[in-house]
């Protein structure tokens, strides 16, 4: 299970046909946790029972990709209200020929650890995110002064 641990954001998914479909369920059988996203009503009603039957039903949210300022209120929505304490977030969007990059930068908090609205921790290392074992955690609380042994 190579995805396992791993998140991720399907777009443009149609129907079970296409390659969006085709990527989200390797995704899934490699053990990774998918969020799919829709531009409309219509849409919404083909993308959730695609996301169920993959088991993420509740993960599934109104973007339109090739508005980048609904993408940059979609980033926003995650880290205020799933992280725990909320993270501000710094964007900035960057024209480069003819396309648009959106760069996000997330500062270091005065209030780490931070973790998930479902009360999970992570850790990064390297390019890799994995949840935090007991001994890191308290290293981590013990680091920020937020807990005293």
């Amino acid at each position: 299970m190579i995805m396992k641990g791993k998140k991720g954001l399907i777009v443009g998914l149609a129907n079970n046909k296409s390659i969006a479909y085709g990527i989200a369920k390797q995704c899934a059988e490699q053990g990774a946790t998918i969020a799919f996203t829709y531009l409309n009503d219509s849409l919404k009603k083909r993308v959730v029972p695609i996301a169920d039957e993959f088991g993420f039903a509740n993960y599934v949210y109104p973007c339109d990709v090739s508005n980048p300022d609904e993408i940059l209120r979609r980033i926003d929505d995650v880290a205020y209200n799933r992280c725990e304490p909320p993270i501000t977030v710094v964007s900035e969007t960057i024209k480069v020929g003819d396309k648009l990059i959106i760069v996000v930068h997330v500062p270091k908090g005065e209030q780490r650890p931070y973790r998930t609205s479902k009360g999970f921790f992570y850790i990064r290392s390297a390019n890799r995110i994995r949840q935090a074992s007991r001994e890191e955690l308290l290293r981590l609380f013990q680091a920020t002064e937020s807990i005293f042994l």
